[in-house]
């Protein structure tokens, strides 16, 4: 086993430098996807669920020697299908979390009006 080094620089935005022992490299995303690109032609891409430990890596390379244009179709298609599926994940996520936001408070207000109406039932008699 030899010797490793890495080091990572918040450089502010979503944007970090890192380091290592043979390529240095940029990284950029939010809570969930993130691209990344290193000095070697390293390429790449993370969609996760926040807060589930879900997540998908997909690592690229910049080399030549690819497939050809039919290889970048199938490519493409793919990363447009994961991209799609992830936002799907996201937008589900983040309605289920409104409309139990929404249950509670509406119990909340519900709870409140019943014990303001019985309380006012129970001084009139």
């Amino acid at each position: 086993m030899g010797f490793t080094y890495r080091k990572s620089k918040n450089l502010g935005g979503g944007v970090r430098l890192n380091t290592g022992k043979k390529s240095i490299g940029l990284s950029a995303g939010v809570k969930g996807a993130h691209v990344s690109v290193n000095s070697k032609g390293r390429i790449g891409l993370s969609l996760g669920i926040p807060g589930t430990n879900f997540r998908y890596r997909k690592v690229m390379s910049t080399k030549k020697g690819g497939g050809g244009f039919i290889a970048a179709l199938v490519n493409l298609t793919w990363w447009l299908l994961v991209a799609m599926v992830w936002v799907c994940c996201m937008i589900c996520i983040y309605f289920w979390k409104f409309v139990v936001f929404l249950g509670k408070k509406l119990f909340y207000l519900a709870k409140k009006a019943t014990a303001k109406f019985c309380h006012k039932e129970i001084v009139e008699e």
